[in-house]
């Protein structure tokens, strides 16, 4: 008997194979590499927030805060992978969680309460 399977969510970014990591953008701190971000998801082209998100994830991996370490290496896999998709042609998500597993959502709430408390 055949296991049974659930469909993938269409809102979901495919999977895709880990690619080469990304160069950061220069990120200083970690609230700088979250401004990176933020300076992408309003770049003119996909390909430009593509590459805008690899570069974030990058520094964010990079700078992370000793105490949300892991929650920050979360919330830069998540970035990378949807900068991946998107320069495979996938679409922006509309939201960092979108699709993603209840670990990784906690992840990128966790950051965001960081940087929400931490950031100027």
């Amino acid at each position: 008997m055949a296991a049974a399977t659930t469909p993938a969510d269409a809102s979901a970014p495919a999977a895709t194979p880990a690619g080469p990591s990304a160069a950061g953008g220069g990120a200083a701190d970690f609230c700088a590499a979250w401004d990176e971000y933020q300076d992408a998801r309003n770049a003119d082209t996909s390909e430009e927030t593509g590459a805008g998100f690899r570069a974030a994830a990058t520094d964010i991996r990079a700078t992370a805060p000793e105490e949300i370490k892991a929650a920050a290496g979360l919330l830069a896999d998540v970035l990378d992978e949807f900068g991946q998709s998107m320069l495979a042609g996938g679409p922006q998500p509309e939201t960092l969680g979108q699709g993603q597993s209840p670990e990784r959502q906690k992840g990128v709430q966790d950051s965001i309460a960081w940087i929400t408390t931490n950031c100027p």
